[in-house]
Parts: C-alpha cells; sequence; structure tokens
C-alpha cells in the first residue's frame, strides 16, 4: 500500500462521516503523492476524533469512580500521552488514563516528608489496581479487558470505540512544584507490578516543553513530530525507534531549526533529514542529549539506539528523494515550493 493510502486509512474514522476524508486539507491539493503524503502527515487529527477519544477515556474513569466509591477509596484522574500534546497521528489514537492515590505522595530529592506515610505504599498501589481490573471486568462483560501489562491494563472492543490504558501512580512532588513554579513540574510515580516498584515520570513536563518550543517555531514543532511518527508507522521494514524518542529528537534540536516560512514546510523534511544525519554523525553529542522532561537520555540503553535513528533516516531520507522528484515532474525545487492550504 502507497504511503498516502496508509496516511488515508490512519486519519479517518470509517465509523464518522465519509465526507471527513475530502474534507482533509493533503486530500484537495493539485500535487505528486510524496507531497500530499508529507502535507498530510504534518496535520494535526480532527479534533472530533480526538474529543471522541477523551469522551471514551471519561467513560472508563466514570465506571472506576463507581468502583472505587464501593470500597471507600479516593483517587484522582489524568492523562498522559500524544494525545494529550496534540502529536497523535491516528484518529483512533490509543490514551493512557491515570489513576492517582492520593493518600501519600512521593518525593523527589532534596524533598523530605514532614510526616511520613505509616501505610505501604506498593501493596496500595497494587490495591488500586486489583480494584480497578475487577470494576472494569463486571462494568465492560463484552470488552477485552487485558491485565497482563506490567504498568497498564488495557481495555478495547466491545461498546468502546478506542483503547484505553489505565495506568496506576501516586504523586511525585519536585523542588520546582513546590517552590511554585508550575503544576507541570508535579510528575507521578507508576506502578510497575512485575517489577513490583514505582518508577518515576514526568508527563506534564514533556508536554509543557513540546507546547513552549512549539509555540517558538509557529507549530512547526509538532508538524515534524507528526511526520516522523507517521513515517516511522507507515514504513515498509521496522523503524525501531519510539514515538516517545521521535518527540524528544524533534525537540532537542537547535532553537529555530524548525522555522522555516509559511507554505514552504516541504522544507521541514529537508531540515529533518539534516538533523538526524548530524545526529548520526556526531554520536558523542547525540548521546548527551535529555528527553525534554530531562528524566533520561534520548539515546540510552532504555532508550533511543542508532540502529533505530539510521532506520528512521532511511524513511526520512526516502520520502524527500520522492518529493524532489514529484516537484522536478513539474520542474520546481524544493526551495521555491509553495504548498498552500
Amino acid at each position: 500500500m502507497a504511503r498516502v493510502d496508509k496516511l488515508r486509512a490512519r486519519r479517518i474514522d470509517p465509523q464518522m462521516h465519509l465526507a471527513k476524508a475530502v474534507n482533509e486539507v493533503y486530500e484537495r491539493l493539485d500535487e505528486d503523492d510524496a507531497v500530499r503524503y508529507a502535507v498530510g502527515a504534518m496535520l494535526p487529527i480532527d479534533p472530533e476524533y480526538t474529543n471522541n477519544t477523551f469522551a471514551e477515556s471519561d467513560r472508563i474513569q466514570g465506571q472506576l469512580v463507581t468502583g472505587y466509591d464501593a470500597v471507600s477509596r479516593k483517587v484522582e484522574f489524568e492523562h498522559q500521552g500524544s494525545v494529550t500534546s496534540d502529536t497523535h497521528i491516528k484518529a483512533h489514537s490509543d490514551i493512557d488514563l491515570l489513576v492517582i492515590e492520593t493518600r501519600f505522595v512521593s518525593l523527589e530529592h532534596p524533598l523530605q516528608p514532614s510526616s511520613p506515610y505509616k501505610g505501604d505504599p506498593l501493596q496500595d498501589l497494587l490495591d488500586l489496581r486489583g480494584f480497578a481490573e475487577d470494576a472494569l471486568i463486571r462494568a465492560y462483560p463484552k470488552a477485552t479487558v487485558d491485565c497482563s501489562g506490567s504498568k497498564a491494563v488495557a481495555i478495547s472492543g466491545g461498546s468502546l470505540r478506542r483503547k484505553i490504558d489505565v495506568v496506576f501512580s501516586s504523586w511525585l512532588e519536585t523542588p520546582e512544584y513546590k517552590a511554585g513554579h508550575g503544576a507541570h513540574y508535579r510528575g507521578v510515580s507508576v506502578l510497575d507490578k512485575d517489577a513490583r516498584k514505582r518508577i518515576s515520570n514526568k508527563p506534564f513536563l514533556h508536554n509543557a516543553r513540546i507546547h513552549e518550543r512549539d509555540q517558538e517555531e509557529i507549530g512547526n514543532l509538532r508538524k515534524v513530530i507528526r511526520l516522523l511518527k507517521s513515517l516511522k508507522y507507515d514504513a515498509d521494514e521496522p523503524v525501531r525507534f519510539s514515538s516517545y524518542d521521535i518527540a524528544s529528537v524533534a525537540w532537542a534540536a537547535p532553537q529555530y531549526h524548525w522555522m522555516v516560512p509559511s507554505g514552504q514546510e516541504l522544507l521541514l523534511v529537508e531540515k529533518a533529514a539534516n538533523w538526524l544525519d548530524y545526529l548520526s554523525q556526531d554520536q558523542a553529542y547525540a548521546m548527551s542529549l535529555s528527553v525534554p522532561n530531562g528524566t533520561r537520555k534520548i539515546f540510552c540503553e532504555d532508550g533511543a539506539s542508532f540502529r533505530g535513528l539510521d532506520e528512521l533516516r532511511r524513511e526520512v531520507h526516502g520520502l524527500l528523494r520522492d518529493i524532489r522528484q514529484g516537484l522536478a515532474r513539474s520542474f520546481r525545487k524544493l526551495e521555491e515550493a509553495r504548498i498552500l492550504y
């Protein structure tokens, strides 16, 4: 299947009105398929689809509230993942629903507790998960409730139009959050059931830093992230580079690297190829780069690999070649092409 056909299949929800398909901007362009693919891959998913994803998550949340009320457990809820940062690329995007224990918090060094928690935080989170598993199985007998994941309970099918991953955690308070620098500095400690431990994460800081850089670059950072994720997803050969690390690599580019004139977004494909080439050539520099929330390096044992980077580069260069060939047929160069939509 051609790239643009894969893009079309991914971006359109077949359960919604078919007119949505013809209203997609890239479908109306009188351009080569490679150009239409690049433009379409950079665009956000229709807000109606995204709102439906949150609505399905709200359904799950409502059932969990009922289940927790039955055992007198009070929790809070948040979301994490690409839908929350507007970098998702599928109409049927999955979403992570965070269930947050409220009886205790984790503290990041050098914070110290004023009144240490007397219970067992790990067992409390395991119990929290157990209550949720029971509640979801009872509430959705026709759905698939997959309890095998170490960090999430996944529910899909039945009456649900989205897959929801339910993640169990407690708040992680940081020195920046306690100093009043913003709610996005608050993190979460996520339960890993199999390893029987809690893993610190800062999803709200990740989103805040993606948003800040995207604002500086007039929306182009998110366009590049969506483009690279689309190329990974639509590749005929494996691209072993996670969506999280794709967002991180794009964010880590020099400030204003993604600035291009309006209408010349095709230049972002070339800029992406150049940036990935630079990282491949200077691996010491690449290994110094951190993910947006600073919790780890991008290239590390638990993160991205240079093999995956080369696989991603292959896809970007392939698209760039196809775009240039398509433009050449109409006697245009990439630097001169104006795509108005």
